[in-house]
């Protein structure tokens, strides 16, 4: 009779631990879609702390994207134009609207008057 109280005693213990992590699980994934991360206004930021992505860049400084993909594979060679800096974080690849501003200016060609 013993070990019959015993084994209920464990078995309600382990159905308790259950349920308490149950409960947790609940209220840590109810208290996340309750406070999501909080969202940046766009407009307020000045334009060297814009992010942009491989389109978004592309779209802005008038070149193709596998024009971005071979500069980021390749590298600088020689006659050709090097790309504008870029971030890589993981597999994601960003570019700063500031470097492409300064890009789009080192690349300027001004043309003399013969």
């Amino acid at each position: 009779m013993q070990n019959h109280s015993l084994e209920c005693t464990a078995g309600l213990c382990c159905l308790m631990k259950q349920i308490e992590r149950t409960n947790i699980d609940h209220l840590s994934r109810q208290s996340m879609s309750n406070n999501p991360p909080p969202s940046i206004d766009i407009s307020k930021l000045e334009d060297r702390e814009i992010v942009l992505t491989e389109i978004e860049t592309s779209e802005y400084i008038r070149m193709s994207r596998s024009f971005l993909r071979h500069d980021r594979a390749n590298g600088y060679r020689q006659g050709h134009i090097r790309g504008p800096e870029f971030i890589k974080i993981g597999r994601s690849v960003r570019y700063r609207k500031k470097d492409l501003d300064e890009w789009i200016v080192q690349n300027r060609t001004s043309r003399c008057m013969p």
